[in-house]
């Protein structure tokens, strides 16, 4: 597969089923440094050890795209507080990316110099949202929470808890509750540092079922040019990614 080429200022975001039979052969272990291989050694599980390596390799397959490098040349650095990136080629823009992923889907999003995050969860009913919310939501958004019909909460609040993970991706800012980012809407409102406010916008994007992914990129955006790409397999295209497809969606 191949990626479409994108101008500065555009976004592209993609989804990967990583226990699909495809993606092995797809991306192959080949790629990952010595380091990688032996981060992927320590699994104890081979469902854990076969998703970690095809993250990577999707990772680097895609980046290689942009860069325009081999895959298994792309050499990963570490900014202050953690946020990994790549340098760009001489004369190039430089590439931001962000990588998330829960069970067996992962969701990537690249952006032409334009800082981004994303984070993908599955809808776990069972969990104990309501008092996750009030350990990490602002008043505001857990009183969004609320207001809904008690079925829909639990799908607000993975809404609303990717939508803050992908903030804190993207700008590096924590805590949770500093920040007003809620269940609609694309501005994000940051308490405690105001001049952050206006700087960076979020969505939530169509992911596959079952799941909530939310993006967040820093503005001033950049007017939607529609282009997208679906695969699945051979040449068949569908809206949504499911067991074997692969989209990626530039905005």
């Amino acid at each position: 597969m191949s990626v479409m080429p994108m101008e500065i200022g555009e976004v592209q975001s993609a989804f990967f089923d990583l226990d699909d039979s495809k993606v092995g052969p797809m991306f192959p272990q080949s790629s990952l440094s010595g380091q990688e291989r032996a981060r992927a050694a320590g699994y104890r599980s081979s469902r854990d050890r076969e998703r970690f390596v095809a993250r990577r390799a999707i990772l680097r397959f895609l980046l290689s795209e942009y860069l325009g490098q081999r895959p298994e040349a792309i050499a990963f650095l570490e900014a202050p507080g953690g946020r990994p990136f790549v340098e760009a080629p001489a004369g190039k823009p430089p590439v931001h990316f962000s990588v998330s992923h829960s069970q067996g889907m992962a969701a990537y999003a690249f952006g032409i110099d334009v800082r981004v995050g994303i984070d993908i969860e599955r809808v776990d009913r069972t969990i104990e949202y309501s008092q996750l919310a009030r350990q990490f939501f602002t008043a505001s958004e857990c009183a969004q929470m609320a207001a809904l019909e008690q079925p829909d909460q639990a799908n607000a609040f993975f809404v609303c808890w990717t939508r803050k993970e992908a903030y804190v991706k993207a700008a590096g800012i924590q805590p949770y509750d500093s920040f007003e980012i809620g269940i609609a809407g694309n501005e994000v409102v940051d308490h405690l540092r105001p001049h952050e406010d206006g700087r960076w916008t979020v969505e939530s994007l169509d992911a596959p079922e079952g799941y909530k992914c939310s993006l967040v990129r820093r503005v001033p955006p950049v007017s939607p040019c529609g282009a997208s790409l679906t695969r699945r397999g051979g040449s068949e295209t569908r809206r949504t990614a499911r067991r074997g497809e692969a989209r990626l969606t530039t905005t």
